[in-house]
């Protein structure tokens, strides 16, 4: 068998009240998230995209440090990442949310820095490509 096409199956469930969401993982994890005050919400948690941003952070983690060991690799002591990204929030703000706003409410821009001993190992910045669609669909990325 191939040993890329294993897959990995998530499951997840998910309510809340206004802005304010609560996630239960299949493995019994709780997350929430929430907007801040000014934005409608109770400012009481992470905002989705600031837990989006350290998902990516999270797989790019788990995915050096299993790499490193595949390899035989020494064992990866530490990585530390530094994020900074850009969201047009404009589609979020112009209802009708049926009519395609002027500019979609995603991630414009994202900037990473990896440290590894002390030393930037990697920078990359990415430019987010425009898509069109309904703006629901393409407002997290």
């Amino acid at each position: 068998m191939n040993c890329w096409s294993q897959h990995q199956g998530y499951e997840l469930t998910a309510g809340g009240s206004g802005c304010k969401t609560a996630t239960v993982t299949d493995d019994g994890y709780r997350i929430e998230s929430d907007t801040p005050k000014s934005a409608g919400g109770s400012g009481t948690a992470p905002q989705p995209v600031q837990l989006l941003l350290g998902a990516l952070v999270g797989c790019e983690q788990a995915t050096a440090t299993f790499v490193a060991a595949k390899m035989r690799l020494p064992p990866i002591r530490r990585i530390e990442f530094h994020v900074l990204a850009e969201r047009d929030e404009w589609g979020s703000l112009a209802p009708p949310i049926h009519v395609a706003p002027p500019e979609l409410s995603r991630l414009q821009r994202r900037e990473e820095s990896f440290w590894g001993s002390g030393q930037v190992v990697r920078k990359r910045s990415k430019k987010m490509q425009k898509t069109t669609g309904h703006p629901g669909v393409n407002s997290v990325l």
